[in-house]
Formats: C-alpha cells, sequence, structure tokens
C-alpha cells in the first residue's frame, strides 16, 4: 500500500511541475547597466542606411537596438546581436533625413542610455526599377524589361482599366538585377494601362499610364516561305524522295512527308526565308507522323535552337544572327524510346509550341538541331514547322 501511495505523489509531482507555464523574461536578473555603443559611423544605401559602431565592455551585452521612423509616425525597430558591429535599417521610401535611437540591451533586459545618430537614406530601389521600366505590346499582352541594380526584392505591378477605374491585373515579384517577363490574355483593343513598383515593406513608387493595343496573332502565310541554302548548312536526304526544306511548310505531316538531313554530325543547322521580316509570338514543331513507334525516338528532334536575321552572311557564319529561343521537347508520360502513352501520341500529333520571347523583328529563321532522340544519331528529321506572330 505503502508503495502505492508513493508512485500516487511521485506522478502528482511531476504532473503539477508539467502545468506550470514557462515565464518569458531576461536571461539573468541581475547585472549593471549597460554601457552605450559609441564611434558611430553611418553609410546611407538606397531606400536603406547601415550604422557602424563600438560595442561597450561589456560581456552582458544581448543586441543593439535601433529605432526610428521608417515613414512619418510609424515607429519601428531594428536590432542586431553582440557578435556584429553594426546595424541594418531599410524599407525607407524617400531621402528624408531621420534620427535614429541607438542603445544597447543587457541579457538582464537592462537598457543603456539612448544615442542619437542622423542618416539620410539614398534614392529608393522601387524608384530605380520604375525609372528603368520599359514597356511594350506584345502578343495578347504586355511585354515588360527592367533594370534592379541594387536587387533588392520587389514587385511591378499592372493595372488595366476596365470600366473608368484602375484595377490590378498582374503582379510579378523578382530580385533580379536585369529581367524581362510578359502578360498575356488581353484583346487586342486599346486600353489604358497603370504601372508601379513595390517593396516588401509596402512602399510605392509612382504609377507610369499608358494606353496601349496588344498585338494581334496570326499565322505567317507559308506560301512566301522560301529554303536558303548556306555553307555550313546541313544538306538534305536524297535517298528516299524528296526530303528538302520545303517539306516543312507544305501543309502535310503524312507518310514520310518530312524533312530529313543526310548523315552530318551533330549540331546541324538549316535556314529559310519567312518572306516577311517579323516578330515571332511561338513556334510549332511537328516529329515524324507515319508510325507511332517513330514518335519521341530515331531522328525526331529532342533539343533545338532557333536564331533569326534580316541579313544573313553569304559565307554561312554566324555573323549578325540572334539566338531567339532554345527548346527541349518533351516526352510527356516518362517511358522508354519507342514506347508511348496514349497522351505522348496526342502530344506528337499537336506539335511541340514554342513560345517566342520578345524579339526585334527577323526575317531569315536558321533552326539548328542540338539533340535528337537517338544516341549516336547523325541524322534529324522533321514533319512541319508553323510560325505565327504580328504578319
Amino acid at each position: 500500500m505503502k508503495r502505492i501511495l508513493n508512485s500516487f505523489f511521485i506522478c502528482l509531482t511531476v504532473m503539477v511541475a508539467a502545468c506550470k507555464k514557462d515565464i518569458h523574461g531576461p536571461l539573468t536578473s541581475d547585472g549593471a547597466t549597460p554601457g552605450g555603443v559609441g564611434n558611430f559611423s553611418v553609410e546611407n544605401l538606397p531606400g536603406a542606411a547601415r550604422i557602424t559602431y563600438t560595442l561597450p565592455e561589456n560581456e552582458d551585452v544581448l543586441y543593439v537596438q535601433a529605432e526610428y521612423e521608417r515613414v512619418d509616425g510609424q515607429t519601428t525597430k531594428s536590432k542586431s546581436s553582440y557578435y556584429n558591429n553594426y546595424v541594418l535599417l531599410e524599407g525607407f521610401r524617400d531621402s528624408t533625413e531621420r534620427e535614429v535611437r541607438v542603445s544597447v540591451v543587457s541579457k538582464s533586459g537592462k537598457q543603456s542610455a539612448v544615442e542619437t545618430v542622423k542618416v539620410k537614406p539614398r534614392m529608393s530601389p522601387i524608384f530605380l526599377v520604375r525609372k528603368s521600366l520599359q514597356v511594350n505590346e506584345d502578343f495578347g499582352g504586355l511585354h515588360f524589361s527592367y533594370q534592379n541594380p541594387v536587387g533588392t526584392d520587389v514587385a511591378i505591378v499592372t493595372l488595366s482599366d476596365t470600366s473608368g477605374t484602375y484595377e490590378p491585373v498582374n503582379t510579378y515579384y523578382s530580385k533580379l538585377k536585369t529581367g524581362t517577363f510578359s502578360i498575356r490574355g488581353f484583346n487586342a483593343e486599346s486600353r489604358k494601362f497603370g504601372f508601379f513598383v513595390r517593396d516588401r515593406w509596402g512602399n510605392n513608387s509612382d504609377t507610369l499610364s499608358l494606353t496601349m493595343t496588344p498585338i494581334p496573332e496570326v499565322r505567317l502565310d507559308r506560301s512566301k516561305f522560301r529554303q536558303v541554302i548556306l555553307p555550313g548548312d546541313v544538306p538534305a536526304e536524297t535517298a528516299w524522295g524528296d526530303m528538302s526544306i520545303p517539306r516543312l511548310w507544305d501543309g502535310s505531316k503524312d507518310g514520310w512527308d518530312m524533312w530529313h538531313s543526310a548523315p552530318h554530325d551533330i549540331p546541324m543547322w538549316i535556314t529559310m526565308d519567312l518572306g516577311v521580316s517579323t516578330q515571332l509570338s511561338r513556334v510549332v514543331v511537328w516529329q515524324r507522323q507515319d508510325e507511332t513507334r517513330y514518335m519521341f525516338s530515331q531522328n525526331n528532334v529532342k533539343k533545338l535552337e532557333l536564331w533569326g536575321t534580316n541579313q544573313p552572311a553569304a559565307d554561312g557564319s554566324w555573323d549578325g544572327w540572334t539566338k531567339l529561343v532554345e527548346h527541349e521537347v518533351i516526352k510527356p508520360s516518362g517511358l522508354p524510346i519507342e514506347t508511348n502513352s496514349a497522351e505522348d501520341i496526342t502530344a506528337a500529333q499537336n506539335g511541340s509550341e514554342i513560345i517566342m520571347p520578345f524579339h526585334e523583328p527577323v526575317r531569315y529563321i536558321r533552326v539548328k538541331v542540338i539533340e535528337i532522340f537517338q544516341k549516336g544519331g547523325r541524322q534529324a528529321n522533321i514533319a512541319e514547322i508553323a510560325f505565327f506572330g504580328k504578319g
């Protein structure tokens, strides 16, 4: 019986101890008031300021605290551990001179005397990004380019006037120092747009207002296409009939109706004339279609690059050519070569769509084959190719 009672009291003691609340407070209850920081040095940064200092000779220091107004009327605090000799203040929108109250807090929670330091941040990164922002009309939308020299986190917000008021339609987040992106899904009709830049502290730049008309997309007229034979271009295979470059746009993907290269080292390339200098929006490339077992296998192209120019060098060199896009044909199922799912077959029949980044108008296109599905193969084929753009 005595053993049972002892066990009961032990359990009760454990339960009572477990129910006690954790009380958060100073790491220690004693210790002197810490001395303040000294030897201040201020580095004013874009939208920020760094205050460097000398810590007091007191091992009881926990952190340094800087109290300031990021926005008028709104006080905020930044803290830095005793392992550092600086505190970073961020999130300023303007370059107004501000007073910063700097103090030391000890492990016992005691605060030193407050020292006052003045900072004058440089122009916020949001204004640097906003100043660099370039917006152009794109297919079904808009294309953006920008510079973010500080590399800070920003959001580029697009507004659209649909019914007399601006409403957000897209927010693009980035910290890249140089970037481009597009937004699409708009009809080819004139409308008002607004653009501003926001940081993670909720600061907004001024708004750029533009009236723009997204570009309508058309399929380029293949009757204007012509083959171009330049030195270094891969010749077509002749052993099985006509498999020359014009087979790429004859409107047929049946049987052996395709472009097929002669044996050649990879990479290899061919050149064509679109008949008009234009900005391309997308390109669709179809694989060999006569037997499903050839899809995503054999000499079908797996990786390619599209290059453009308005004046190809007569010697066949790459002078004056610009790489427009690189693309890899992805097999949806991931199954081994010559084993295709229904999804794979449908994907091959629909063609591989290549979305084109924004680029200057070009007339001549080079298709550069980087890799085919058959390892070690030395020939390539494409059944059909279609170009879409401004027309």
